[in-house]
């Protein structure tokens, strides 16, 4: 019986390997109306846990009941209590003392160099080992600016809710407690996540040990369920590629500061997941930048 029944797969049986990636590079070639249009915007369900967080209050009780599914109603700014001085917390959240909250740090970009671009590609070399020193948070800032700047400005899937997020793993960041935050494009600001493993739970976070005590690494974040709505079989492939062109941006800025680096493949999802809510589908992390001083210069000062 199984001789003689017809083949049902979608491809026919002689086309090769080249001819299918030969079809998805043809299906892959989108307008950007098609972008804009096919579908948008995105369901709800499929949305990133990140920057649903966010859009609530972005503060680390709330991302965390997101992550365990007991997430509640959030209260309006008429529900909460005022300041002593009758006006709004700076962030939204009731303050005691009309100080901003510990869990949203307000960082502004630090301006950049007048370094030539040419100069700036020259000293661009992947470098996974730093000087002690800690990284200012206006210098890391800007890496983490200048990457979402350029997803936003290169891909128009923001309009649909299908935006890049960026975690930052702060470990030796002035300004900046150690941390996981996630980086607040509207306001430029961290928003405190989760603590960030010290000793030897560090080394659990990497495969590499070498940037297990990197003093700030990026994390690219995005939603699969979303794009994989919108593109299909491509939607993967199409986050991948916005990763990593986000990532050189934050590098090429991260260089133009005096600071070096590495793209690295990130945190391991195991270790990733108890911490923040990334779960892999409506959110999932796609590539890393490690970044701080050179070695060389810690040298140079003893």
């Amino acid at each position: 019986m199984n001789a003689t029944m017809p083949l049902t797969h979608p491809l026919p049986a002689l086309l090769d390997a080249n001819d299918v990636l030969r079809q998805l590079q043809l299906r892959a070639r989108l307008s950007e109306d098609d972008l804009r249009t096919a579908p948008a915007p995105v369901p709800t369900r499929l949305r990133s846990p990140l920057r649903e967080a966010t859009a609530d209050t972005g503060t680390a009780g709330t991302l965390g009941a997101i992550a365990t599914g007991t997430a509640t109603a959030t209260p309006s700014a008429e529900d909460e209590p005022p300041s002593p001085d009758g006006l709004p917390s700076p962030d939204g959240l009731p303050s005691p003392d009309g100080s901003p909250s510990p869990d949203r740090i307000t960082a502004f970009a630090a301006p950049p160099s007048e370094r030539p671009m040419a100069e700036v590609l020259r000293r661009r070399a992947s470098t996974r080992t730093y000087a002690p020193d800690p990284v200012p948070v206006e210098l890391l800032a800007a890496v983490v600016r200048a990457a979402a700047d350029f997803d936003r400005a290169a891909w128009p899937e923001h309009e649909a809710g299908a935006g890049l997020d960026f975690l930052v793993a702060a470990r030796h960041v002035t300004g900046l407690p150690t941390g996981i935050y996630l980086y607040a494009e509207a306001s430029a600001e961290f928003v405190r996540l989760a603590d960030l493993p010290q000793g030897d739970a560090a080394a659990d976070l990497v495969l590499q040990l070498e940037f297990a005590d990197a003093p700030a690494t990026v994390l690219a974040c995005g939603p699969l369920a979303a794009s994989l709505a919108r593109h299909g079989e491509h939607g993967h492939r199409l986050l991948l590629a916005r990763a990593g062109a986000a990532s050189q941006a934050a590098w090429l800025t991260a260089l133009d500061r005096g600071l070096v680096g590495s793209i690295f493949a990130g945190f391991l999802a195991s270790s990733l997941k108890p911490l923040v809510p990334v779960d892999g589908y409506r959110s999932t992390q796609l590539l890393a930048f490690s970044c701080g001083h050179p070695a060389e210069r810690a040298a140079d000062d003893g």
